[in-house]
């Protein structure tokens, strides 16, 4: 070591020192060491970089998912975020959170419009359907559907019994709940855009209430049995959406957007106490299946 150092002309306090390694810390920037033609180390540094955009995609989902939470608890409780193109909005309540049979139908302004009278034990309708806040208003209809897999709905006044007419809503499934089929006759006339008035004189429509799960339905519970979309049997023309809350809130049961001017007058009372008739009919199931019954 003694030669090495008198031949290099090198003298080092510590004989175990490096030599090339300087005393004071490096202040540039330390460079990463370019990849070799390695596999290995190649398919490392790609993983690194799909972690990082993994991360980066988690945070910009999560800013959006606070993003439209926001957006949804600013709007109104009955602003129609998911059918804009909608005419009208009814959305089908529970009176109270204690009692889960009567039900309630509310406008776009929060006004209780519809009032369904549910009797469950009894010989009354299985639905009396009433014109206002409560049943001290005027009959629109009733419903009977116990013991039946149909809905027989009769627009009118029991009290004038001459005067009503009686539709049939059939379950077109033999086996489960998901498409039924009724026809309506609407000959009121009904304020288009513009004030154009549309009479529809005497028209008579077959609907179909058939079961939706598409996301370009605005359907965001899949899981609810109660999302129909109510088509024209012979045009096809999409007349209303009905999309179900599932279990997200104890009182609030559907809500309908409606598409078509045709479902005015006897045609929404029609299409309104069917679904109405519908949420019953599944607590009964639901009761039965949880009875053993």
């Amino acid at each position: 070591m003694a030669l090495l150092a008198e031949s290099t002309g090198l003298a080092f306090e510590n004989p175990y020192k490096n030599p090339y390694e300087s005393e004071f810390s490096p202040t540039s920037t330390k460079f990463e060491r370019p990849l070799s033609g390695s596999s290995t180390e190649h398919s490392q540094y790609n993983e690194k970089d799909d972690w990082d955009l993994e991360e980066v995609y988690a945070k910009k989902e999560k800013d959006e998912g606070k993003y439209k939470q926001g957006v949804e608890e600013q709007a109104l409780p009955f602003q129609n975020v998911t059918a804009p193109d909608a005419l009208r909005t009814l959305s089908i309540h529970h009176p109270n959170w204690w009692c889960r049979k009567d039900m309630i139908i509310k406008d776009d302004g929060d006004k209780t419009i519809y009032y369904a009278d549910v009797a469950r034990y009894t010989r009354a309708p299985d639905i009396t359907l009433h014109r206002g806040e409560n049943g001290d208003h005027p009959i629109a209809a009733i419903t009977r559907f116990r013991f039946s897999r149909h809905l027989r709905i009769g627009l009118g006044d029991p009290a004038d019994k001459p005067s009503m007419v009686w539709e049939k809503m059939k379950n077109m499934k033999k086996f489960g709940y998901s498409l039924y089929r009724v026809e309506v006759t609407n000959d009121e006339p009904v304020g288009g855009e513009n004030g154009v008035v549309h009479s529809y004189s005497r028209e008579r429509r077959a609907i179909l209430f058939q079961r939706t799960r598409a996301k370009e339905d605005g359907v965001t519970n899949k899981l609810s049995c109660m999302n129909y979309k109510l088509v024209d049997e012979v045009t096809g023309e999409v007349l209303a959406v009905c999309l179900g809350t599932g279990f997200r809130t104890w009182k609030h049961r559907a809500t309908l957007h409606i598409k078509s001017h045709f479902l005015a007058g006897d045609a929404e009372v029609l299409v309104v106490l069917g679904l109405c008739g519908l949420i019953e009919k599944k607590w009964r199931r639901d009761a039965r299946n949880s009875s053993g019954g």
